[in-house]
């Protein structure tokens, strides 16, 4: 997998935009060949650089049938959309633990960057 990044200002914040280049052709629909070729760089790239936006792209399609494209797209697809729902729920739970905390004051920091 490779994976380029590209950052540029709009409208005053900044807008971070990676491409995740990953051969469809190595690619497996199973969950240990996801977290190798996918999983571990999506969230090496979302630790690096918060907030950002990865647009996986396919590569080696004309080495595929038509059907393994499908297959394999929608099995990364899911597995991406399942990955980012976990962390989604877990973000939450956090936020929840820090505002029921009976000592905020020491999660401030923490706070202010889940805002």
């Amino acid at each position: 997998p490779v994976l380029v990044e590209v950052g540029w200002k709009s409208r005053g914040s900044d807008v971070n935009l990676g491409f995740f280049f990953l051969s469809l052709l190595r690619y497996q629909t199973n969950d240990r060949t996801f977290k190798e070729l996918v999983g571990f760089w999506i969230n090496n790239l979302s630790m690096r650089v918060p907030n950002s936006v990865v647009l996986p792209v396919g590569t080696h399609v004309d080495c595929c049938r038509e059907e393994e494209v499908e297959e394999k797209t929608h099995d990364i697809m899911a597995k991406i959309m399942a990955m980012l729902a976990e962390r989604k729920s877990n973000v939450t739970h956090f936020i929840d633990n820090l505002e029921g905390s009976e000592e905020p004051e020491f999660y401030v920091d923490q706070w202010e960057r889940l805002k």
